[in-house]
């Protein structure tokens, strides 16, 4: 299933962060969000209240089975089409009572399904529907995942319950919360006060996680390849075998609140926490993305990837956003550019990008981070304004006071 969703590509999402200095054609195919490239790389679309989002805190993002991409926020329900977002309130949609607590979530057929404070819910057209065992009963519905054999598995403040067709059934942690779900073969983790439970065959068996967890909830599982992560209030845990470890490119996360847990189909762990985006790969580490909008921190809170490969992020403080890959790559602090003013570019005898600046001249190595060549010490004036290579592969620099030659040496 393909999003309806129109590209909506802006140019300023190349120079929104104010590193772009040096675009770089790429002539190698496209990943999703390729995890060789510095997340300031991507290409960051954005939507807000002034691009008719209902409230800016979004807390869950789902897509239906036609495409529309659903969002619950602070101020009710949103569909968005790609250009414009539909706002679904309590006079919108028959039997719903809008909560902030609400999450949205979509099965494995598209069908949408709304946790509240008091059960779970159907959205179908123009009406909420009560869902038969799913009720008040069961409490605050904070999770959902889909099971083998078609059946949905929820999770809430009174256990773990199973729906196929027909009454819902309760399947055990009666006395537990169930914040966070995932499916894993056979195998069904759930994550708790405390505890992240395997479940397997009918049986609960909480897993090892170590001392000094009092009070700590484990909020959000996400697979990665073959790694299973768990989100808490202190920290990333990563399963192994059967025990919860914080892995060591972790640590720096082991007191902060993990307020959101996404992945993506080129293995990149995606981590909201209340000031911002963090990504981890194994070929980078951990590496903060910003994502804040007009100086505002972004606390990051939802994930989700399309059918397009793009990655949706909700945030309970600047709103919707879209991450992907671009054709450029962005040069600046982060690789090591010193100066922020780019003024001339030019191919050179190397055939890599050489660019003057109000420091000197630089060039691109093949890795794609700048080095310097001719510094201001060298020149007539600092700032090289025209940069052009003659057939001897000489470099002419352009400056406010006089003309320099390079000469390659």
């Amino acid at each position: 299933m393909r999003l309806p969703l129109s590209p909506a590509a802006s140019i300023d999402g190349l120079c929104r962060c104010g590193l772009l200095l040096v675009a770089l054609c790429l002539s190698s195919p496209l990943q999703a969000l390729d995890p060789g490239r510095s997340p300031e790389d991507y290409v960051l679309d954005h939507w807000g209240i002034s691009a008719g989002l209902p409230q800016v805190s979004v807390t869950s993002i789902a897509q239906d089975r036609d495409g529309y991409l659903w969002l619950s926020t602070q101020g009710g329900l949103a569909r968005f089409d790609g250009n414009s977002f539909s706002s679904f309130g309590a006079a919108d949609l028959a039997g719903y009572d809008p909560s902030i607590q609400d999450r949205i979530w979509a099965d494995v057929g598209g069908r949408m399904w709304l946790a509240t404070p008091r059960g779970a819910r159907w959205i179908e057209r123009d009406r909420v529907v009560a869902i038969n065992g799913l009720g008040a009963q069961i409490g605050q519905v904070y999770s959902f995942a889909n099971a083998p054999g078609g059946s949905v598995l929820i999770g809430s403040d009174r256990g773990l319950h199973a729906f196929t067709e027909g009454p819902a059934q309760a399947l055990g942690l009666a006395d537990v919360r169930v914040y966070a779900l995932l499916v894993d073969g056979q195998v069904i983790y759930a994550g708790s006060d405390e505890q992240v439970y395997s479940i397997r065959g009918g049986m609960a068996e909480p897993l090892a996680a170590g001392d000094g967890l009092t009070g700590v909830r484990f909020r959000q599982l996400t697979r990665v390849g073959d790694r299973i992560y768990a989100g808490s209030t202190r920290g990333l845990f990563e399963l192994r075998g059967t025990e919860l470890v914080q892995p060591p490119w972790a640590e720096s996360l082991a007191d902060i609140s993990i307020e959101g847990l996404g992945s993506d189909r080129d293995g990149n762990l995606w981590i909201g926490v209340l000031d911002g985006l963090l990504r981890y790969h194994p070929q980078r580490g951990l590496e903060r993305a910003e994502a804040g909008v007009d100086d505002v921190r972004a606390w990051v809170t939802a994930f989700y990837e399309d059918d397009e490969d793009n990655l949706w992020v909700g945030s309970f403080t600047t709103g919707l956003s879209r991450w992907r890959n671009g054709w450029a790559l962005r040069i600046g602090s982060q690789r090591g550019l010193t100066d922020p003013f780019v003024w001339s570019v030019a191919r050179g005898p190397d055939l890599q990008p050489w660019f003057g600046t109000a420091t000197g001249l630089w060039r691109i190595d093949p890795e794609g981070r700048p080095v310097p060549v001719v510094s201001t010490l060298s020149l007539p004036n600092s700032a090289v304004y025209n940069l052009f290579f003659d057939p001897a592969g000489q470099a002419w620099l352009g400056t406010r006071t006089g003309m320099a030659l390079w000469d390659g040496s």
